[in-house]
Order: C-alpha cells, then sequence, then structure tokens
C-alpha cells in the first residue's frame, strides 16, 4: 500500500545522466577540443616559419657583411649554403657607379630559403661600399 506523502519508488526518480545525454556532451567535447587543436598546430607552423624567416635573414645579412672582405665584390652572382646545408643562398653583385676616391658603390642582392622549404625565400638587398685594398 501507498501512504499519503510517502516517498515515490526509485523507479519514478530519475538519477544520472541517459545516454543520450553523454552522447551529445561527448559530441560537443569533440568539436571543441577538435577545433582547439587545430588553432594550436596553426599557431606552432606560422612560429615555426618566422623562425626560418628570421634565420634566413640573418644568413642574408652575414653574405652582405662579408662582401669586399672574403667575398668578392665583382660583378656577378654566386650560390651556396650555410648553417650546414640548412639554407641555400644566392648573391648578385653589381657595381653602381664609377670609383671615386677609391670607393666604389655595388649594389648587393642576396636570397636565402631554407632547402626544405625553397618557396619561403627571404630577399635581402644593399649596398656596399668597397674600398681599396678589399676583395673587390
Amino acid at each position: 500500500m501507498c501512504w499519503r506523502g510517502a516517498t515515490p519508488s526509485i523507479r519514478g526518480r530519475q538519477t544520472g545522466f541517459s545516454l543520450l545525454e553523454i552522447l551529445v556532451a561527448f559530441t560537443v567535447f569533440a568539436i571543441v577540443a577538435g577545433t582547439a587543436l587545430q588553432v594550436v598546430s596553426t599557431v606552432l607552423r606560422g612560429t615555426e616559419a618566422s623562425q626560418q624567416r628570421i634565420e634566413a635573414l640573418a644568413v642574408a645579412e652575414g653574405l652582405i657583411a662579408r662582401v669586399g672582405r672574403d667575398i668578392s665584390a665583382q660583378d656577378g652572382s654566386q650560390t651556396g649554403s650555410a648553417d650546414g646545408g640548412r639554407y641555400a643562398w644566392r648573391m648578385e653583385r653589381q657595381t653602381m657607379a664609377e670609383e671615386r676616391k677609391g670607393v666604389r658603390p655595388v649594389n648587393v642582392v642576396v636570397r636565402v630559403s631554407p632547402s626544405d622549404a625553397p618557396g619561403r625565400e627571404v630577399m635581402l638587398e644593399s649596398v656596399v661600399l668597397v674600398g681599396p685594398g678589399t676583395g673587390g
């Protein structure tokens, strides 16, 4: 017999979550986690590309600094690799004007790209003043 005011049986009360609620929660979690992983992956790839670009620019700056010393300043082009073959480079040199007072300006263009990603080339252009007694 059931008395008035008595608590209903356990069968009448809902306890826990239904299978549908668990599946919906899992699906929402999976979508959010997947999106977060994509964002992190994109950030990491961008960071790696930026680091390669910074290193390539440092290689280019170093090469330009060597023109007239241990790299010839004569008109022409030259290729090579740097940083243990991680970067390939090409340098083009062209005299801009006649020598005046023992100094001549040479336009230097250096292109550097990671060996594993040739499409990520950086280009640096500068004018180097080559004086007497230098490698030019």
